[in-house]
């Protein structure tokens, strides 16, 4: 896992940051967290807990190593939805990849079902 940011020049801006975030929460449109929970828990959302911070969590089978994801840190981060969208990498053709993508679109609304 990367190193955190020095966010020493950011810290005079963290408690207006903050207001905003409450007034105006972030919508993210781009998260791996299916593809991670795909390579890295073979699809299945019993064998991890969203509702605490993964962050020191080392996951083999994903490329980076761990989860960029988790309730706490969405959370704290003041992400207030998420727009989730599917991967089936381009290596896949036919009915592979369409069968990685429904699985995916599955397990998004397992996700959905699970942490609401």
């Amino acid at each position: 896992m990367e190193p955190a940011p020095d966010i020493t020049r950011a810290k005079p801006f963290l408690k207006k940051a903050r207001e905003v975030h409450k007034k105006y929460p972030l919508f993210d449109g781009h998260n791996d967290l299916p593809w991670a929970i795909r390579n890295g828990f073979d699809m299945k959302l019993s064998n991890i807990d969203l509702s605490s911070n993964q962050s020191s969590l080392k996951i083999d089978g994903i490329p980076w190593g761990c989860l960029h994801t988790d309730i706490p840190r969405l959370k704290e981060g003041g992400v207030g939805a998420q727009f989730w969208s599917v991967f089936a990498p381009t290596s896949l053709s036919g009915s592979a990849a369409v069968q990685v993508t429904m699985e995916q679109i599955d397990l998004v609304h397992q996700l959905c079902d699970k942490y609401p």
